[in-house]
């Protein structure tokens, strides 16, 4: 077995995590435009989830 596979498949598990993360914070800053006042809860949570995944992007897979 070539000692390179682990890292071949550790690139593309973080590849696959990144486009699910652009993907969600996609879909959600979509979803924000629609929210009104009632649902201002809502709309905290979307944007703190967005900046969590900006943090995850921002810093997690530096290798």
């Amino acid at each position: 077995m070539s000692p390179f596979k682990p890292i071949k498949r550790a690139n593309f598990l973080k590849d696959d995590f990144t486009k699910q993360l652009n993907d969600l914070e996609y879909e959600m800053k979509l979803l924000l435009p629609f929210l009104g006042a009632e649902m201002y809860k809502l709309e905290r949570q979307i944007r703190s989830v967005l900046k969590a995944i900006d943090c995850i992007k921002g810093g997690f897979f530096r290798i």
